[in-house]
């Protein structure tokens, strides 16, 4: 995890909306460069998924031309 993250703490006006909405955006809590290796995982898994979908005629093509 970034050093960014562990530094990072959470304010009560925070922790109110998490407790009342059920969710908190917070930006620019990771870098780019954090996140790469998460992406390309998941592209990677999807693209496999997507070929298996298209041999097994559940998909006509593999969007292969879409990015993340």
């Amino acid at each position: 995890m970034p050093a960014s993250a562990l530094q990072f703490r959470l304010d009560e006006r925070q922790i109110r909306h998490f407790d009342e909405e059920g969710y908190l955006v917070i930006e620019r809590l990771f870098t780019d460069e954090d996140l790469q290796p998460v992406i390309d995982e998941i592209s990677a898994d999807l693209d496999r998924r997507c070929r298996e979908a298209v041999a097994s005629g559940a998909l006509s093509r593999t969007y292969e031309e879409y990015d993340f």
